[in-house]
């Protein structure tokens, strides 16, 4: 389900803070030797299969989106059960599900039965949500949809209940338990704070839509979106799809089907490649009469950007749902984009709706995730252009890194000490004889500072002898300051990839724990559950960290601590006690008991 980042940051930032290159560098793929249909078509196809093969991935479906021609379809590979893909083939599309959303407020919204900036409690009333002060959280569903509300990014309890009809009876409507369980939580920050992506934001959403609307969120989908735009291979998992047209997943122990998630509005929409070029084709406005589902500037608000005042958001801008990236490799400045991953399914879809051209892309296996398809959306939207101008988009130049200087003592003061990446985890710079090193739990770089204050990165095997830059070299970071508090920008540049928006990185001041928090060190598993963490404190750097070493933790008083760092699963509240039965901790919705030493 996560896109993400399920900051994720626009798609994968694990791709980039783990310093491995998106597959298909666009610097290494040669362009066709003519720009006829069938030409750009086989060099296309040739592409696809040369990245499935290299990435592992069984079935791919994808489809070319052209609001001026034809649509055109590249299938590859096994859908499973003695079937190959073809474009009716039905894939689970993760987190790219989250687009219906916006779409269904936008045409309640034009039936004057849902406002943008109402808040949510106005048509959820059994949501009663407090901020960490005690007042009522002031969310809207504006700031639902941006992931601007200040909600927790996940609830873990209840998260991947049995399938429908499975041994615990569940129906697929367990989204609409998220209001209780969100209850028991605090927000995590004020709202348009900072963008921290959420998928409880989004079931809470489709209860939203259900109150405003008087009916089951599906079907309100299908009624006045998938019908209206022919979308008839489409629909929620689990929610009567031709089990002869889904795709198998792929995974170690061979075929599987798709997995069920409580939050099927974030994350379960199934749909195939056909269906996603008319989806893309409904919101370009090539549906006439009855196919039209939005006013036009209903689907104008849907690209809009909402975030611009938003300070700790740096350059990463949102639309309603929909992430605003360009690709300077192509000249596009106005795509839309969003990703999604429920493994082993995994999909991207992104749109130039001032064009009228589009992208999507589906698999069902491979070690990947929807930010590894992201060189497969860019040469397709590459393969566009070239339809429509007989050439080769002119690729602008990368501007030069400004030369590496020795760093100050003064800056190596301020850089130096520990921080919350997102993704990553909590990540140390420090300074080993006159080298500046990134230390990160799995990998290891040297910090190069240049003349305008950037910087780049040198990867290290085994934390000494300098190796390939398998990506690195498209890894840029800057200390800045908001508020007066550093932060440290993570970045990936170049001219290969879409320019996707800077990640915050929080800088982590030392704790000293009091004896409650002291006590409670060690590993935890939650109650009935399968859940488990270690809490653990660094006495030399005076974090408390858990996940080992991917969250860092800041008490607040002897009952509660809170998640540090900016973006997804920060901010926090944990809660901890005792009863009868021994010491205690909620998180997530879950429940934990110390575990036996």
């Amino acid at each position: 389900m996560k896109a993400d980042p399920f900051v994720k940051i626009a798609f994968s930032l694990a791709v980039i803070l783990s310093l491995g290159s998106c597959a298909g560098d666009d610097d290494t793929i040669a362009g066709p030797t003519a720009y006829d249909s069938a030409t750009l078509d086989h060099w296309y196809k040739e592409y696809l299969q040369s990245e499935a093969e290299k990435l592992k991935i069984r079935g791919l479906g994808v489809a070319l989106i052209d609001s001026r021609g034809q649509d055109s379809y590249f299938c590859l590979g096994d859908a499973g059960k003695g079937r190959k893909v073809d474009e009716g083939t039905v894939f689970d599309i993760g987190s790219t599900s989250k687009l219906l959303m916006p779409i269904a407020v936008m045409k309640l919204a034009d039936q004057g039965r849902m406002e943008l900036d109402a808040p949510v409690a106005r048509y959820v009333p059994e949501f009663t949500l407090k901020s960490p002060s005690g007042s009522p959280a002031a969310i809207t569903i504006r700031s639902l949809l941006t992931h601007e509300s200040g909600l927790v990014s996940d609830i873990r309890e209840g998260l991947r209940p049995d399938a429908p009809g499975g041994k615990a009876g569940t129906t697929g409507k367990e989204y609409r338990r998220i209001v209780g369980l969100l209850n028991r939580t605090k927000t995590t920050r004020e709202p348009w704070t900072q963008n921290s992506y959420s998928n409880a934001a989004f079931s809470l959403l489709a209860v939203a839509v259900e109150g405003a609307s008087g009916q089951d969120y599906a079907e309100f989908v299908r009624q006045e979106i998938l019908l209206p735009w022919g979308m008839t291979d489409s629909g929620f998992a689990y929610d009567g799809l031709d089990p002869a047209r889904m795709a198998q997943g792929f995974g170690k122990r061979g075929e599987i089907p798709v997995p069920y998630i409580r939050d099927l509005p974030a994350g379960l929409f199934c749909s195939s490649a056909r269906d996603m070029a008319r989806f893309a084709r409904g919101l370009l406005g090539d549906q006439a009469g009855a196919g039209k589902v939005l006013k036009s500037s209903s689907v104008m608000e849907l690209w809009k950007v909402q975030n611009g005042n938003v300070e700790l958001d740096l350059d990463f801008k949102i639309g309603l749902t929909f992430w605003r990236h360009p690709i300077p490799s192509l000249g596009l400045e106005n795509t839309v984009w969003h990703g999604g991953d429920l493994p082993p399914f995994h999909a991207a879809f992104c749109l130039d709706p001032a064009l009228g051209i589009g992208v999507f892309v589906a698999v069902n296996s491979g070690s990947l995730d929807s930010a590894t398809l992201e060189p497969l959306l860019v040469q397709g939207m590459r393969r566009q252009l070239m339809i429509r101008t007989r050439r080769d988009p002119e690729r602008p130049s990368r501007e030069a890194d400004t030369p590496i200087i020795g760093a100050g003592p003064d800056f190596k003061h301020e850089l130096c000490g520990l921080y919350q990446l997102p993704i990553a985890g909590i990540c140390k710079i420090y300074q080993r004889g006159k080298d500046l090193l990134l230390q990160a739990p799995r990998w290891t770089a040297k910090v190069l500072v240049h003349r305008d204050s950037t910087m780049s990165l040198r990867p290290l095997l085994f934390g000494i002898f300098p190796v390939g830059t398998g990506g690195a070299e498209n890894i840029r970071l800057r200390l800045i300051h908001i508020d007066g508090l550093p932060i440290l920008c993570v970045r990936r540049v170049g001219d290969s990839d879409a320019d996707f928006a800077s990640a915050a990185a929080e800088k982590l001041e030392p704790t000293s724990l009091s004896p409650a928090w002291r006590g409670r060190m060690g590993p935890w598993r939650q109650a009935g559950g399968k859940a488990s963490f270690v809490l653990a404190y660094d006495r030399g750097s005076g974090i408390l960290g858990a996940e080992g070493g991917r969250m860092a933790i800041k008490p607040v008083n002897d009952g509660e601590a809170v998640t540090e760092g900016y973006g997804r699963n920060s901010g926090e509240w944990i809660e901890a006690g005792q009863d009868a039965e021994g010491l205690w901790l909620r998180y997530s919705g879950m429940e934990l008991r110390r575990e036996a030493r």
